[in-house]
């Protein structure tokens, strides 16, 4: 009902964000959830406390505007279905907004879903947004499945992580 009511249909709303040419219209008193918001709408030195309207500008290139929809919905909903393909989009953007909860369901999803066509997208997101286990899963699976997965293009690997792999292969 909550979900529904409030972030699809946008009842009561008192905020609008916008973001990556879209509007959204929610609740202060759910993206408080998050730190980004909480201090931007509490503190007294954002312009943003005031306002019924904010424009976010959208710094990382891997949050799209489906993984912007999750994030905010994630504030009125806890467990929301997330593809293992836009688990890195879902992850950028729930670690611009702070979103712990969030974050740890991407890893999982991340983590249960590396493939051939995932671990090196995996594999570079978890650097960059500093999901560790992800990080030493992908890694693993690579040095396992390198020399036997036909699937993996050896020339789509940095000369770094394939050194990398190359240590670590037992």
């Amino acid at each position: 009902y909550i979900y529904n009511t409030l972030f699809i249909n946008g009842e009561n709303s008192d905020i609008v964000v916008k973001a990556l040419d879209r509007e959204w219209n929610l609740h202060k008193l759910y993206l408080c959830q998050s730190p980004y918001f909480d201090s931007m709408f509490k503190g007294t030195n954002w312009k943003e406390s005031t306002q019924t309207s904010i424009e976010i500008a959208i710094p990382d290139s891997n949050i799209n505007e489906r993984a912007l929809f999750v994030a905010f919905g994630s504030f009125y909903k806890e467990e929301l279905e997330i593809m293992p393909m836009e688990a890195v989009n879902v992850l950028a953007c729930a670690s611009l907004f702070s979103l712990d909860g969030l974050i740890s369901q991407c890893e999982s999803i991340m983590i249960d879903n590396i493939s051939a066509h995932t671990v090196l997208s995996y594999y570079d997101a978890s650097l960059i947004y500093g999901v560790n286990e992800v990080t030493t899963k992908a890694l693993k699976w690579l040095c396992n499945n390198i020399m036997i997965n036909q699937e993996i293009r050896l020339s789509e690997i940095s000369s770094y992580l394939f050194e990398k792999v190359l240590a670590s292969i037992d």
